[in-house]
């Protein structure tokens, strides 16, 4: 039997809950490397222009710069697989409602099934009653009328 719908609304909230806290984890760790991102550019920018140009610190920053990208690539990545799962778990739970509506129908027609039968069954026995009564009664009217007329010969 399926859980009322109350409860698995509080299930869906929940869920729903989870995902937009990672959403925003997500979003929140994307947006830090962004601007770490950011000040790294520039301050590889300023050490370029600097007349005391120093190649090592040029070529770290290129580096940092490059994991950088890397990370911020990894957490889209990590973005369009959410999105991937959450369509996945969507289309899961509209298939599962489908599966539940084709039951209903089905445990529908059966309930109406049985209550046809029953209909009839009890029809049945009204009727198999009925013949029983009338029988008796005219097996009774058949006595009454034989004793009356005992009673005028």
């Amino acid at each position: 039997m399926p859980l009322p719908p109350f409860q698995l609304e509080t299930v869906r909230r929940v869920r729903q809950s989870r995902r937009d806290e990672l959403r925003g984890e997500l979003a929140d760790e994307a947006a830090r490397v962004e601007a770490e991102l950011a000040a790294t550019q520039q301050r590889l920018s300023a050490d370029v222009r600097s007349p005391s140009f120093d190649v090592g610190r040029v070529l770290e920053s290129q580096r940092y710069e490059l994991l950088l990208k890397s990370q911020l690539s990894d957490l889209q990545k990590k973005g369009e697989l959410v999105e991937q799962e959450v369509d996945r778990r969507r289309q899961a739970v509209v298939g599962a409602e489908q599966d539940v509506k084709a039951l209903d129908l089905l445990e529908d027609r059966q309930r109406q099934r049985h209550t046809l039968q029953e209909a009839r069954r009890e029809q049945a026995e009204m009727d198999e009653i009925a013949g029983v009564l009338t029988t008796r009664r005219r097996g009774e009217e058949a006595r009454r009328g034989t004793a009356d007329s005992r009673k005028e010969g």
